[in-house]
């Protein structure tokens, strides 16, 4: 039977994992409790201590659709985070505004967390490309 509660980032086990997630608050569709993020993912659910998040944003991808009467643009969000290593979560949440929340929250209990994407966050996180 495999472990219904998987590592986000590393390979870090929590004892009372199963607790935390009970009482951590729902933000849309991910959870914050006082020291542990979790999310969904199918039949598992990741966490990540707050002290492993390095960096969280907000990411919007536009797709362009052709339907019936006409062209569109669907937006979708996702929270991204990052840890100090580099790794990168990509976490679809239906509305920005949620995620915004969910920045929020994770700035108030984790100051040390990098909020936003910035030119001084990109430049810090993301390592340039060979060449």
């Amino acid at each position: 039977m495999s472990k219904p509660f998987v590592p986000l980032f590393a390979p870090e086990e929590i004892a009372d994992v199963a607790e935390l997630y009970a009482n951590a608050g729902d933000y849309a569709e991910v959870r914050l409790g006082e020291t542990v993020f979790f999310w969904r993912q199918l039949t598992k659910v990741r966490y990540a201590p707050l002290s492993s998040i390095a960096w969280a944003y907000i990411r919007q991808e536009d797709s362009r659709l052709t339907i019936c009467c006409g062209k569109g643009v669907y937006q979708s969000f996702f929270l991204m985070l990052m840890d100090a290593n580099g790794n990168r979560v990509k976490i679809p949440i239906e509305m920005e505004s949620n995620i915004r929340s969910v920045l929020l929250a994770l700035q108030e209990r984790c100051p040390s967390i990098a909020i936003g994407y910035t030119e001084q966050n990109a430049a810090r996180f993301i390592a340039p490309a060979p060449g």
